[in-house]
């Protein structure tokens, strides 16, 4: 990869990255309007409905996969130019042995180079990406479904805030399995958003829902659902690269 891609890549990752924290920022406080604003308050059911909208990615696939065969159920006459083209082939004997060593030392070099390849950079097959899923699935679930729970009991502010300390558990699992390397710079990271955690449960504690009608319910309950979702996301983020490894796969 040379290093003008790298910077672009590097530079769609930061953009990919700001429009992410701008969407679920906002989803939040849609969620938050949701549960706690219109009293309807069945996290479980809006996170079953999000989740499963995943499975419309495969609409793309379904429909290529039905295109390649109606083309290959057309085209499956051979035509005359090619049927001559192979007897004409087939009677260039001089070129035989030629062609023969040339796919054979072909055949040896992709088999070296298969070899060669380490297993963790092989591409997935549709049969393990599916039980990858499987296992990613519930830790996402159980992370969506944290955040969402927590939103009809805390701020916006608050759950937002809470969640986004998944880097936290991420870090700390991450060391753990051996995955992740403690550095100067990520111990003074995970130390900042502790001492975020820290001053905004203490500001939730002495709210009062009598304050307002739209005032959180039970502050602390909705930051320790937002703590589980940071666990739980951090959970998903390690496993993903344990499991994936390389992300051309």
């Amino acid at each position: 990869m040379s290093a003008a891609t790298g910077v672009t890549r590097y530079t769609i990752g930061i953009l990919a990255l700001l429009s992410v924290v701008c969407i679920w920022v906002s989803s939040s406080f849609l969620m938050n309007n949701i549960f706690a604003d219109q009293q309807y308050n069945k996290p479980f059911f809006v996170t079953y409905v999000n989740t499963a909208s995943f499975s419309l990615y495969l609409l793309g696939p379904l429909f290529r996969h039905c295109r390649k065969h109606a083309t290959s159920d057309t085209s499956g006459t051979t035509s005359p130019l090619s049927s001559g083209k192979s007897d004409v082939s087939s009677r260039s004997y001089g070129s035989v042995d030629v062609e023969t060593s040339s796919a054979s030392t072909l055949s040896d070099a992709n088999l070296e180079q298969q070899q060669s390849i380490h297993p963790n950079d092989l591409p997935l097959t549709h049969k393990e990406i599916a039980k990858l899923s499987f296992a990613f699935c519930i830790l996402w679930f159980a992370a969506n479904w944290a955040t969402n729970a927590s939103l009809a009991y805390t701020t916006v502010a608050s759950s937002t805030i809470l969640a986004s300390m998944s880097g936290f558990f991420t870090l700390a699992i991450g060391a753990f399995l051996k995955t992740e390397t403690f550095s100067t710079v990520k111990l003074a990271a995970v130390c900042m958003s502790v001492i975020g955690v820290a001053l905004v449960s203490e500001s939730d504690r002495g709210e009062s829902p009598h304050l307002e009608p739209t005032a959180p319910k039970a502050p602390l309950f909705g930051d320790f659902l937002a703590l589980l979702s940071a666990m739980f996301y951090g959970c998903y983020t390690v496993l993903l690269k344990i499991r994936i490894q390389n992300e051309s796969r």
